[in-house]
């Protein structure tokens, strides 16, 4: 989003707030703060124009930064009645999916684009690999190696 010069606000444990950083984020808040709405009122003062919900439970929270006539993005598929006029979205997962992942493989081949993996597993720990997503502690990718059953 930054490199389509987006400002970007991202939420995190203070851990992980140089990472998102270094991602193109310009605040960054500590999700497990009660005043975390207020920190980024007080740098978009008028609310941002959209907010991406990832994790199931938090459209409704982040409702208190966007904009009247703004949007919420979920991705969780949380749903709920907005109490001012914003939009609430689903992701769209109907885009065009080989276009985009051509653009990703580009931007990452030029450097553009920096991909973090956090931990390759062989491909006999893919249940590890499942769980280890299921925490929603990621620092980066996780990704699974199928060296391991080359030969199989």
């Amino acid at each position: 989003a930054a490199a389509r010069g987006y400002r970007i606000a991202a939420s995190a444990s203070p851990g992980n707030h140089r990472y998102l950083e270094s991602l193109g984020a310009e605040k960054v808040v500590d999700y497990r703060e009660r005043a975390w709405q207020d920190q980024v009122r007080s740098w978009m003062p008028e609310g941002v124009d959209a907010a991406i919900a990832i994790q199931p439970g938090t459209a409704q929270q982040c409702e208190a930064v966007v904009k009247t006539c703004g949007t919420i993005v979920s991705v969780s598929g949380d749903q709920f009645l907005t109490k001012r006029d914003i939009m609430l979205k689903q992701l769209p997962y109907e885009m065009d999916v080989q276009g985009e992942l051509q653009q990703l493989i580009e931007k990452i081949a030029s450097g553009d684009m920096q991909i973090v993996i956090e931990r390759v597993f062989p491909f006999a720990e893919g249940l590890d690999a499942l769980a280890k997503t299921q925490t929603r502690h990621a620092r980066g990718k996780s990704v699974l190696s199928l060296s391991s059953v080359a030969g199989d």
